[in-house]
């Protein structure tokens, strides 16, 4: 398959999602005041609180779109890795969990009958989760080479995982009413098998704070076994994991122990934790050599709406000046602001991008201002030495190296100049 085609799969599961996530925030909207049971993360009643509001909308907006975007990026560069291909589908299966969320609701609920297969979707609710949750799981024990780690950590990973896994897709699939899609009936089952349902939770649910916590030690064993270049990409990750554990651990234990749904809630939103630092991780040390992209990216977005603000914001406070003077509507307005906008693209793109380098990118802004300098001393400079100097000086603080060293050639004359830094 040619990378051509690896990049237009991605896209279509891009397009694929967004629409699963328009279609979840339209039914959510028509949900809300519809009195549901309790579910998973909600306590029963209706969900027009603005904490059932955000809560619904880092699963259904944020954590696809992100995971989406994330995804998109490094396919884009690197089509055959795992890693972008993860990303994409915990997207994909992200926005589909919350749409079948709602479409179960809506079609058992709001309006019986009134969407086709609302039991089907219930029953996919109920257990989709865990796709979100296997695939973050394994997207992170891979990070970043995409493989995971030999031996010990390894073996115990996949362990854990599968203890996780099996036992707790099972015991979803014996419940006679869905406990994680609003008490909806299951077609499957008309009863519990009771013990042995408790029993396969009794064994899933601390497997799966058990792989979290094997992960955080696989993520932590491979910084201490890479580069130091690897190690700037993944000391991010160990502070995402981090969070993400102790959020699945902490919120298990209000969940199961005190029967809180926040605990539920921060078990929900755990997985943004390490999406976040992914993302600080490809924008602040090139991981999988996407920054550039992000870098344009954030310039041409801000940009844009700066721009777009200008622009309707000119035209608003011209025509009512020129209604104020004369009493009538005028063209003349919009043909100043589109001169004006025209005047300030190339101000604006210049200090979005340096506001953009200074924030996001300090490490680049340094370096482009030490080039900057010694480009003003080369045009003033006259004496060799010292422009030797001026340059030594410049590649030691854009690039670090322990010595530096160089050698000019005039005729049978050689002059040399050395620079040493200590690390």
């Amino acid at each position: 398959m040619q990378p051509r085609h690896f990049l237009m799969a991605s896209r279509a599961l891009s397009v694929v999602s967004l629409v699963f996530i328009a279609c979840s925030q339209v039914l959510f909207t028509l949900n809300r005041q519809t009195i549901v049971p309790e579910s998973w993360a909600h306590a029963g009643g209706t969900r027009e609180s603005l904490a059932s509001w955000l809560s619904f909308s880092a699963l259904s907006f944020i954590l696809p779109a992100a995971a989406g975007l994330l995804g998109l990026l490094v396919i884009s560069q690197h089509s055959h890795h795992p890693i972008g291909w993860m990303l994409a589908f915990l997207g994909m299966a992200a926005s589909l969990s919350t749409c079948a969320q709602e479409w179960a609701i809506y079609g058992y609920y709001t309006m019986p009958g009134g969407l086709p297969g609302a039991t089907f979707a219930a029953w996919f609710t109920n257990w989709s989760w865990m796709i979100m949750v296997s695939i973050l799981l394994w997207m992170l024990a891979i990070f970043p080479e995409g493989r995971l780690m030999p031996g010990f950590l390894g073996a115990s990973f996949i362990t854990t995982y599968w203890a996780f896994f099996l036992p707790t897709f099972a015991g979803s699939n014996l419940e006679a009413r869905y406990s994680s899609a609003f008490q909806i009936p299951s077609p499957l089952i008309k009863e519990t098998p009771q013990m042995l349902y408790d029993t396969l939770f009794a064994i899933g649910m601390p497997a799966m704070a058990l792989s979290a916590l094997v992960l955080a030690g696989t993520v932590w064993a491979r910084w201490q076994s890479s580069t130091p270049v690897m190690r700037q990409q993944i000391k991010w990750l160990i502070v995402g994991v981090g969070f993400m554990t102790g959020m699945i651990t902490v919120g298990l234990g209000l969940s199961v122990g005190a029967g809180l749904t926040l605990g539920e809630q921060l078990v929900n939103n755990a997985t943004l934790a390490p999406l976040l630092a992914i993302g600080v991780a490809i924008s602040r040390y090139r991981l999988y050599d996407i920054d550039i992209i992000i870098r344009r990216t954030l310039v041409y977005s801000l940009l844009t709406i700066m721009l777009a603000a200008l622009y309707f914001s000119g035209i608003t406070i011209l025509q009512a000046l020129v209604n104020s003077f004369t009493g009538q509507q005028s063209t003349l307005t919009i043909v100043i602001s589109t001169l004006l906008i025209a005047a300030l693209f190339n101000p604006l793109l210049q200090r979005t991008q340096t506001f953009i380098d200074q924030r996001f990118y300090r490490q680049r802004y340094d370096a482009d201002q030490a080039l900057a300098g010694f480009a003003h001393a080369a045009r003033s400079e006259v004496e060799i030495s010292s422009l030797a100097n001026e340059l030594l000086s410049t590649v030691s603080e854009t690039v670090q190296p322990e010595r530096a060293s160089l050698w000019l050639k005039r005729g049978d004359l050689h002059a040399k100049s050395q620079f040493r830094t200590s690390k």
